[in-house]
């Protein structure tokens, strides 16, 4: 009986050690499974890059576009500044004629009703 389970213990070391020893297709099959890892993940990574490069490309546009869209507000801002003054010396050389006229109706026309004051007649 003893002799039975000694031979029954070792066949099962030696079955459990042969089991362990990869063979070669074993090598080929793990070598083959990382290489598809690695090619999954230089794929990965390729994808990240082109689409990194398109993000870039649109980037760069929206900056053109956005730096047009500065210049051309400047420039309005510069043509409003201006017309604003235009506008601003107008207004002091229209009150000046005004005031002119005001002064010369009433050296001219001193008995007018722009002489006089409200309540007057």
């Amino acid at each position: 009986m003893k002799f039975k389970f000694a031979v029954l213990l070792f066949a099962s070391f030696y079955l459990a050690a042969c089991a362990h020893t990869p063979t070669k297709g074993d090598k080929m099959l793990s070598a083959s499974n990382q290489a598809k890892e690695l090619g999954n993940t230089w794929d990965q990574g390729n994808q990240l890059v082109s689409k990194g490069i398109a993000q870039q490309k649109n980037g760069m546009n929206l900056i053109s576009e956005g730096e047009a869209q500065v210049a051309k507000g400047e420039k309005l801002i510069a043509e409003g500044d201006k017309i604003t003054k235009e506008g601003k010396q107008q207004i002091i050389y229209g009150k000046k004629l005004q005031q002119e006229s005001e002064n010369n109706f009433n050296e001219r026309f001193p008995a007018s009703a722009l002489n006089k004051k409200a309540g007057e007649i």
